[in-house]
């Protein structure tokens, strides 16, 4: 998005630098490569470890940790976490494109 100032344009900053972008990536690959579909499950089990009332806010707080991997809606959940990260690192560099998501 871009801003006004006196009628003038400005373009809008970038997100990351480039440092910022290429560690992003590069830490992205390594999740990725250790498998696509378990990248959301990993965080997500992560975060209901570390912080067990959040799987209320899924409807996952009555389904163990350790049963997690084979309950649909937490897979589901994983799931399109996974694709909005790989939505996300894609397009870091076009913050008007990442904006425009609903």
């Amino acid at each position: 998005m871009a801003s006004s100032d006196g009628g003038r344009t400005k373009p809008a900053a970038p997100l990351l630098n480039t440092r910022q972008r290429d560690l992003l990536r590069k830490s992205w690959q390594h999740s990725y490569s250790l498998g696509s579909d378990s990248v959301g499950a990993r965080i997500f089990k992560k975060i209901f470890i570390t912080e067990p009332a959040v799987a209320r806010i899924f409807g996952l707080d009555r389904v163990d940790v350790k049963d997690l991997a084979f309950n649909r809606r937490f897979r589901l959940h994983a799931e399109s976490f996974t694709k909005a990260l790989v939505f996300i690192i894609n397009n870091v560099q076009n913050r008007e494109k990442i904006s425009q998501v609903e």
